[in-house]
This record gives structure tokens, C-alpha cells and sequence, in this order.
């Protein structure tokens, strides 16, 4: 960052807009208060003085976010935008994609909770391709196949994109087939390395679709939360993780795993060496399987997040055997 930035960061404050900090407790239910945030905002963004806009359930339309989109180019120090929980919708989403590629240290952007849809999507995608942005968070939306399609398309052409978020959007099966066929591939140079896509709508084909090309991909951590899918859809991701070489982080909580799942995963563990940190939890998993899961963790260095007594109880087991401190925690992919 230039030097005029750091002195920027250091003479304006992140526009922050929290209850007490000289604006009314309720800027989403007050139009005048929210007015007073979004001037406040697009001046400083005018003025090249603010490197962080975070605000959090505002109630900002798609016209604020229109106004906060044409600002942004006049912002090189911006680095961190956050709009969660709006309403933005499409056109708002439309306005922010376009703006990306002129904000040359933008880096996060979360957006997640603010009924964007394919549309919305599709141009956020478009500008992330020729965008620095490393971080995109889209979860809680409505975007399905088309936009995920896109946004996996750009990440995969990007060479800044590292982490993209579509939780809790209906992706659907043909969603998921679009993500997989974009993975980064050994021994692509692309930085692309986080993904998660809980609470999709997936079925098991969609997950074996992304098991498949997880198998050689250099996705480091994946995220995946369904209970629309079956054994076959568990044990697919399992078969991918007994050959997988570049993943060190797994995610795959009520997949309906079971005890034949938790027994795979098991001999898996004892063959992935590359694996740190791996949660597993409600997951039907017996006793005497999560005693075999422990066995496969003695061989890895895998650590796990307890949930219940008793994976706490394999948690103990698994301490002992991979010596390393616990608790640790899954990074947040919100």
C-alpha cells in the first residue's frame, strides 16, 4: 500500500457505523440516519480517505448501493467492503461488480444476505476477473447454476481470487457440476485455494461431481453442509480424500455420513498426510466408528472440532496421538 494510503488509514476511521458511535441505534429503520451514514460514506470514498466500509444490516436499497458503487473508483486505498445483510438486489450487486476493477487494493469483499441473484452475479463475476479482489463472500443470496458458473469462472481465470463463499444459495446439482468443472487442476498456477458451498440443494450428484474433481484439484479447503445427500454422495468425497495430495482443510458437516462413511474416512486419514484440520461433525457416527476414524487420525497430523461427548472423547484420543495443541478452529468461510 502507498504511503498516502497508511496516512489516509491513519487520519479517517473505517466507516464503521455501529449503535453509539455518534449515529442513531436503529440506521436501518431511520431514513434520515441512514441518509447522514451513505453522505458521510460517499464523501469520504470521494476523497480518497477511508480504506474500510462495513455496514452491517443498514438497510441500504439498490440505490445506495448504486451511490457507494460510483464512488468507489475515486477510492485507490479502499480495502475492505462489507454490505451484509442488506437489500441491494441485483442492480445494487450490478453497480459493485463494475466498480471492482477500478479499485486497485480492494482485497475483501463480503456480500453475503442481500437477495442477489444470477444476474447480480454474473456481473460481480465479470469484475472480479479483472479485479484485485482475493476474498469474495456471497452466501446468503439466491443465486443458482448461471451465477455460480460465472463467479467459479472468474475465480479459476483470476490470478488474485483465494477464497469464494456461496453458502446458502440454490446452486442445485448443475450449480455444483459448474464449480466443479472450474476447480484449479495441478499444476495450474491459479490462487484459488477456498471454497464453500454448504447449504446448496445438492443432491449426490452434484457432490460426486465435486469429489471427482477434487480428487487432483489444488483446492486447499473445502466446506460442504447438505443433508439432501445419501451415503453415496459421503462416500465419494471420502474415496477423493484417501488420493487427494493438496487439501489441508475439510469441512463436511451433516452429509449423512454414517458409520460406513465414518469407517472409509478412517482408512483415508491414514493415507492423507497433507490434511490439518478436518470437521466432521453431526454425522450419525457410532462409537466403534468414530474409534476407527481415531485410528486413521493417529497416522495424520488432522486435528478435530469437538461437537458432542462423544466425538470429544475421539477428540482426546486424537490428541494424544497427532501431539498437537487443541482447540484449534476452522477458519470462518461465511
Amino acid at each position: 500500500m502507498s504511503d498516502s494510503a497508511d496516512k489516509s488509514s491513519d487520519r479517517t476511521p473505517a466507516m464503521t457505523v455501529e449503535p453509539g458511535s455518534g449515529s442513531p441505534p436503529n440506521v436501518a429503520d431511520d431514513p434520515q440516519a441512514r441518509e447522514t451514514v451513505m453522505s458521510d460514506t460517499v464523501t469520504a470514498l470521494r476523497s480518497n480517505s477511508i480504506n474500510k466500509v462495513e455496514m452491517i444490516s443498514k438497510g441500504l436499497t439498490n440505490l445506495d448501493s448504486i451511490q457507494l458503487a460510483n464512488a468507489m473508483p475515486n477510492c485507490t486505498c479502499l480495502l475492505f467492503l462489507a454490505l451484509r445483510n442488506n437489500n441491494i438486489g441485483d442492480h445494487g450487486a450490478e453497480a459493485i461488480g463494475r466498480a471492482l476493477p477500478h479499485c486497485p487494493q480492494l482485497y475483501r469483499v463480503l456480500l453475503f444476505g442481500n437477495n442477489i441473484g444470477d444476474r447480480g452475479a454474473i456481473t460481480i463475476a465479470e469484475g472480479l476477473r479483472k479485479s484485485q479482489v482475493g476474498m469474495m463472500t456471497l452466501s446468503d443470496n439466491r443465486i443458482g447454476p448461471l451465477g455460480a458458473a460465472a463467479v467459479g469462472a472468474a475465480a479459476r481465470d483470476s490470478k488474485a481470487v483465494y477464497l469464494v463463499s456461496l453458502r446458502t444459495n440454490p446452486l442445485l446439482d448443475e450449480g455444483l457440476e459448474a464449480l466443479a468443472s472450474c476447480l484449479p487442476q495441478a499444476p495450474d498456477t491459479n490462487s484459488w485455494r477456498i471454497l464453500a458451498t454448504d447449504q446448496s440443494g445438492g443432491t449426490d450428484r452434484g457432490v460426486q461431481a465435486l469429489a471427482k474433481a477434487l480428487i487432483s484439484s489444488t483446492m486447499q479447503e473445502f466446506h460442504y453442509l447438505d443433508t439432501n445427500i445419501s451415503e453415496a454422495g459421503a462416500l465419494s468425497l471420502g474415496e477423493m480424500l484417501r488420493v487427494n495430495v493438496h487439501l489441508t482443510s475439510l469441512r463436511l458437516t451433516d452429509i449423512n455420513l454414517g458409520d460406513k462413511g465414518a469407517i472409509l474416512f478412517g482408512n483415508a486419514l491414514s493415507r492423507n498426510l497433507k490434511l490439518k484440520k478436518f470437521n466432521i461433525s453431526k454425522n450419525n457416527i457410532g462409537n466403534a466408528c468414530a474409534e476407527a476414524l481415531s485410528r486413521g487420525l493417529k497416522k495424520t497430523i488432522c486435528l478435530w472440532q469437538p461437537c458432542s461427548c462423544k466425538v470429544m472423547l475421539l477428540d482426546r484420543m486424537a490428541r494424544v496421538r497427532s501431539r498437537q495443541m487443541w482447540p484449534r478452529r476452522i477458519p470462518s468461510c461465511s
